[in-house]
């Protein structure tokens, strides 16, 4: 970005030094025949008013300027048809007024940044689940052209009992088991493949070919979840998962993965099942 705006800044240095020799040499003239030289005061103008550059470039750019053409009309008849006072309070004026508009526009570039980075922060904050920390059903929608032409393995996965938490320990116990049990998740499970679909409801998407090996994951996920104890909660922990391992060509594949692997879990919770049933 540097270098950019070193040939940026050297692009219109040189387009300024154009402009201010044809300026001179047509304001010269006006003079030399006696008539209002108004060319080179209108290029300073312009260029105060349209380009932005930093002030240590403009003042010296400006007054450079401003020395070299008086210099001219000093060689020409000892600038004697100018006021040097006039002629030198133009020149610090229009300094003044460059490096105005050079701090106006930081100051609007560093706001439009501050923006941007609001924004970016309001947009991770709407697809991030504010008790997990982990993706939400929002952030789902988002992935999914992720996972799109891709094999995928899909978990649904909940907490059994979960109610009791609620009603037995206070809903603070069960915020803590769904804490836990996301944690967990994203120490099996990349943590932007782990989203919270809802209530005690997990949701895991993941590109990958070998179903063993992800059954693997989950598997050491569940027996994680089931040794956890948590303080003041005497309640087990567990959790059931089902999964199915297949291609999705759209995201009505992909949605309809996901009905099959919540399926999967509802088999798996009907038949009280402890281990892992799934389906590739």
């Amino acid at each position: 970005m540097n270098k950019h705006l070193i040939r940026e800044n050297a692009i219109i240095i040189v387009y300024y030094s154009i402009l201010v020799f044809w300026g001179m040499v047509a304001s010269l003239r006006h003079y030399v025949s006696g008539e209002q030289m108004l060319t080179f005061f209108i290029v300073e103008i312009v260029f105060t008013c349209f380009v932005t550059m930093p002030p240590l470039a403009s003042i010296v750019l400006i007054l450079s300027a401003h020395a070299v053409f008086f210099l001219l009309l000093e060689l020409e008849d000892g600038a004697a048809k100018i006021s040097f006072l006039n002629y030198l309070a133009l020149a610090l004026l229009l300094c003044a007024g460059m490096i105005t508009r050079y701090h106006v526009e930081v100051r609007q570039i560093r706001q439009r940044f501050e923006v941007e980075k609001l924004n970016k922060k309001l947009e991770i904050l709407s697809l991030t689940d504010s008790l997990t920390g982990i993706g939400n059903r929002l952030s789902v929608r988002t992935a999914f052209w992720n996972y799109v032409g891709s094999q995928v393995a899909v978990m649904m996965a909940d907490v059994d009992y979960f109610k009791r938490y609620n009603d037995e320990a206070g809903h603070e116990a069960g915020d803590q088991v769904l804490i836990c049990v996301a944690s967990l998740l994203t120490q099996y499970f990349p943590k932007e493949c782990c989203f919270r679909y809802g209530g005690d409801e997990f949701l895991v998407l993941m590109k990958t070919d070998d179903a063993a090996e992800f059954q693997h994951r989950m598997d050491r996920w569940l027996k994680a979840v089931s040794s956890v104890s948590l303080p003041g909660i005497s309640i087990p922990l567990r959790c059931s998962a089902g999964f199915v391992v297949e291609r999705a060509e759209s995201k009505e594949e992909l949605r309809e993965l996901v009905h099959k692997a919540d399926r999967e879990l509802y088999q798996v919770k009907k038949t009280h099942h402890r281990g892992v049933r799934g389906r590739q």
